[in-house]
């Protein structure tokens, strides 16, 4: 016989995530030179039960360039897109339109209209609620 779903759902609560860690943390690095950017994150977890402990990664496979998806975001929500030290134009701009930076996504933040006003659809950008200047995930 198999094994009853009371049987699983004990051994799922028995196993903890003990720590998510992101590519360039330690503990990702030999996994980050195998893998590459495909490594989105490596998870620790211990089961209690048996005593074992589990290292498990997940990995991109795909990614599919959805151009309908920036335009159901509505216009007034932040969108955070990544500005590198050579694109002192573009963070001069964001600046001036009202733009936040973010040092723990390491983000600039701008309204979604500001976003497509600046024709930024090249680049990829990431949704936060924001409430006034603080951030909620």
């Amino acid at each position: 016989m198999g094994v009853t779903e009371s049987e699983v759902a004990k051994s799922v609560k028995r196993r903890r995530t003990v720590s998510v860690r992101k590519p360039g943390q330690p503990g990702t690095i030999k996994l980050l030179k195998k893998y590459g950017p495909t490594l989105r994150c490596v998870r620790y977890v211990h089961d209690y039960d048996t005593g074992e402990r589990y290292k498990s990664i997940e990995l991109i496979q795909v990614i599919y360039n959805d151009a309908s998806a920036a335009e159901r975001v509505p216009p007034d929500v932040w969108v955070g897109i990544e500005i590198g030290p050579q694109e002192k134009e573009l963070r001069k701009k964001v600046k001036a339109l009202g733009g936040r930076y973010d040092t723990d996504d390491r983000l600039w933040f701008i309204r979604h209209e500001d976003y497509k006003a600046l024709n930024l659809d090249e680049k990829q950008f990431t949704i936060k609620e924001m409430v006034g200047e603080y951030r909620v995930d």
